[in-house]
């Protein structure tokens, strides 16, 4: 999110541009319950890895995709944090200031062999993996500006993706690995773009007067997720790829944020202050049903999910 975004919620319009689809009232959020059973679909496998503050200070935790066999897999004195799945859920990639400054780390999904894999770069944030599990692409800040940068974790080799003389944020690799989904700060607001392995094909998908970030690639490809400010507020949205048939997923008053598809793409996890707290949510991708994975007097956040 862009340092201005936080201050700038309280005066979003009450505008719905004629580019952005609202979806109707008989397909926004309704009931405590999904539509279809997760459960069948699960098969005990599937997993939803995130961060919280439960024991005092940020930790990893992961637990079942209905929200039950909570564990921790990160245990010690400083913050842990911002946790995303490798395209095959054997590892985890996240923030932590263990020793000292905030570097990437890496370890199993089951919180074993952790292993630092960024060293004194500056300010990294917003880690993943490319589709192969063979690179991670981060946020840095480099000449005064947040870039991307791309990490081979064969030779630990880190290169800037994309110069830009914009500010860049939340990299997201596609399934296939050909494309790279982020936004930029632009116009005093941030949109969503991507752009090839290469930096050709930049595109722009978003086009608004209000914030437009994070993306989040559906299991095929052909959906993008996203945060938007359109309506007054942070709320989750879906589109094409190519940026057509914007749709709202959420609309409440309390901040939506940090969607993730599940595997069968027909899910999506999000982080919303809705009750609170910082708490882990579950809605359909038609925007029917809803169900609340984590409760408590703290934050559960960031959530990130895959099929081990």
């Amino acid at each position: 999110m862009s340092t201005s975004l936080a201050q700038r919620i309280i005066t979003l319009l009450f505008i719905f541009p004629l580019s952005f689809v609202p979806l109707t009232s008989n397909s926004h959020e309704s009931g405590n319950m999904l539509q279809g059973n997760i459960g069948d679909s699960q098969s005990g496998a599937e997993k939803i890895v995130f961060f919280s503050d439960r024991d005092g200070n940020d930790e990893i935790y992961i637990m079942n995709s209905d929200g039950s066999d909570q564990q921790r897999l990160t245990n010690n004195n400083c913050y842990d944090s911002h946790p995303k799945f490798s395209a095959d859920g054997k590892q985890i990639t996240f923030l932590s200031d263990r020793n000292g400054s905030y570097e990437i780390f890496i370890m199993n999904s089951d919180g074993s062999a952790v292993r630092q894999v960024t060293h004194s770069i500056p300010a990294v944030n917003f880690p993943s993996f490319s589709s192969d599990g063979s690179k991670l692409i981060f946020n840095s800040i480099q000449e005064g500006k947040r870039v991307l940068m791309i990490l081979d974790l064969a030779d630990g080799s880190a290169t800037r993706y994309l110069p830009s003389r914009f500010n860049v944020y939340h990299p997201a690799w596609s399934p296939l690995g050909d494309k790279i989904a982020f936004d930029l700060v632009a116009d005093r607001n941030q949109d969503i773009y991507i752009a090839n392995i290469n930096g050709g094909g930049f595109t722009r998908l978003t086009d608004n007067p209000e914030d437009d970030f994070f993306p989040a690639w559906s299991p095929d490809g052909k959906y993008i997720a996203f945060i938007s400010g359109r309506n007054r507020n942070l709320d989750i949205c879906v589109m094409n790829a190519d940026g057509s048939h914007k749709k709202y997923i959420t609309k409440h008053m309390a901040l939506d944020e940090f969607p993730c598809w599940g595997p069968d793409g027909k899910h999506i996890v999000f982080e919303s202050r809705r009750t609170g707290k910082k708490q882990i949510f579950i809605i359909c991708s038609d925007a029917t049903g809803l169900k609340q994975l984590t409760s408590g007097d703290y934050n559960n956040c960031f959530p990130d999910w895959n099929k081990e």
